[in-house]
């Protein structure tokens, strides 16, 4: 939580196009925006290295381990259906 009492959302990514996204969302929904603080960590995607960063992230298990994370398709599997889901 923020010192001003806003939830924080950590959101792990590997570009940063989906930091616009957010802000479009923040800016059309402000009953949110006002309990709400979204934190976005982006790893760069070099193919053979964000799956295992992304699971060093999930597996810190402290306040800024994601919430939500972001996988190309080509690895979703490993974290749909392993033992990252």
């Amino acid at each position: 939580m923020t010192p001003d009492g806003k939830i924080v959302i950590n959101i792990t990514t590997y570009g940063d196009e989906i930091g616009d996204l957010i802000d479009i969302y923040l800016n059309n929904n402000p009953k949110f925006a006002n309990n709400y603080e979204v934190v976005t960590n982006i790893i760069p995607n070099y193919m053979e290295d964000y799956p295992e960063q992304l699971i060093n992230e999930l597996n810190k298990y402290d306040t800024t381990s994601p919430d939500i994370y972001v996988v190309d398709s080509s690895y979703a599997g490993k974290f749909i259906n392993g033992d990252a889901s």
